[in-house]
């Protein structure tokens, strides 16, 4: 298993792809999707099981 930070992901918003990759790389694309698509809804799932990754996303992007 891969250690926290290390768990590859993908984020969607509806149909729309908004990024994949290690999970903090995409705890910040969804930050910065969410800073311009407010009304959003955003999933992340992890790449191998397919489970939803739930990620709070208050705060700065450096505090996520």
């Amino acid at each position: 298993m891969n250690p926290i930070g290390m768990s590859l992901c993908t984020a969607f918003s509806a149909s729309e792809k908004i990024g994949d990759g290690n999970i903090r790389d995409v705890a910040v694309k969804v930050k910065e999707y969410l800073k311009h698509h407010p009304q959003a809804s955003v999933l992340i799932f992890d790449n191998q099981s397919s489970q939803q990754i739930e990620i709070d996303l208050r705060g700065s992007i450096e505090a996520v």
